[in-house]
């Protein structure tokens, strides 16, 4: 069970990553340094996976898919932040750090904490 309550704690860690990664890319944004923020977009991407795949491993398929459900809308908005940056569409990536990646963030994040909370409970 210490193998997975580690993963349980470095999962939630990375969660906290994601959310001060999203922080900074609003930051860049807010002060117009728009390239500056697609290695953190990546980086929040690639840790956000991480978390899922971990997910897997410690709460099995029925977990899995619940945290991937909470996922989904941050996934969708970091879609969306990365299509507006490339377009250089700036009002499109403002709504979506406003809409889709602030509120999946929090949904994730209360997802992940009670998911995890269960897991290492049992």
């Amino acid at each position: 069970m210490s193998r997975h309550c580690e993963i349980v704690r470095r999962s939630l860690d990375l969660v906290e990553t994601v959310g001060e990664g999203i922080d900074h890319i609003k930051a860049n944004f807010e002060k117009g340094e728009f390239e500056a923020s697609l290695p953190l977009l990546q980086g929040v991407a690639e840790s956000l996976l991480c978390v899922l795949k971990a997910g897997f491993l410690v709460l099995g398929e029925k977990g899995f898919n619940d945290l991937s459900a909470c996922a989904r809308t941050l996934q969708a908005g970091l879609e969306s932040l990365a299509g507006a940056y490339e377009a250089r569409d700036w009002g499109a990536a403002a709504s979506a750090l406003k809409g889709q990646v602030a509120v999946g963030y929090v949904c994730f994040k209360a997802g992940a904490e009670k998911l995890y909370g269960r897991a290492a409970g049992s």
